[in-house]
């Protein structure tokens, strides 16, 4: 039975020299600021990091502000099909989904992921091009999560990044799901958990919109 790359936790050596290259070019292209630094230690073996999605460098982002420990980040079956991509996210453990219904063997996989004791880095919006912060919330992510019982945590990207512009990169206290989980995982605590999802993300960018505007 051939393994599956995924799910296990050891940190890979092509993540670690990405990540170091990234980390070494990304303040000279792609300025990043941290807030919540001191929420980094919520981000343990068999967490759940979810995060606001604007670029395709978003998990780059996030991977470069978390030292030391390494991502499983859920992405988009489509970008596998390309064969260097295809032999870079295997390389970095990524897991591949389909997007557009609930993918069940992408959830296992995230879910023997989890037990190995992996971070999964999810983007419950699914897709870049959605016009309003957390319009729309795929529901993988709250079976994942519900299923789980893994820690959540949000991290708030603002503004877009963008080549040579400053992006801040905000990582959150974890989520309150233990009220969801004790319900059971059902159609109503689903979408209790999107709706928490973005009521989270909307006081994250409310409290970094009034940040701003006292400087």
């Amino acid at each position: 039975m051939s393994r599956n790359f995924a799910t296990e936790p050891h940190r890979t050596v092509t993540y670690g020299i990405c990540r170091g290259i990234c980390h070494v070019l990304f303040p000279f292209l792609y300025p990043l600021r941290v807030r919540g630094r001191e929420n980094l230690r919520f981000i343990q073996p068999g967490s759940i990091v979810i995060a606001n999605h604007k670029t395709f460098l978003d998990p780059v982002a996030i991977a470069v502000c978390v030292p030391r420990l390494q991502l499983h980040f859920v992405a988009k079956q489509e970008l596998s099909h390309f064969p260097p991509l295809r032999w870079l996210f295997h390389h970095l453990h990524c897991i591949s989904i389909s997007r557009g219904a609930t993918d069940l063997t992408a959830v296992r996989t995230c879910m023997t992921a989890l037990k190995n004791q992996c971070i999964l880095g999810i983007f419950p919006e699914g897709t870049r091009h959605q016009s309003e912060l957390m319009q729309h919330v795929e529901n993988g992510t709250a079976m994942i999560a519900l299923r789980s019982g893994a820690p959540v945590i949000p991290v708030y990207i603002a503004p877009k990044l963008r080549l040579f512009h400053r992006t801040v990169i905000t990582f959150g206290t974890p989520m309150k799901t233990d009220d969801l989980k004790e319900n059971g995982i059902n159609v109503d605590t689903l979408n209790a958990f999107s709706d928490r999802v973005r009521d989270t993300f909307y006081a994250m960018r409310d409290d970094f919109d009034a940040s701003r505007a006292k400087k």
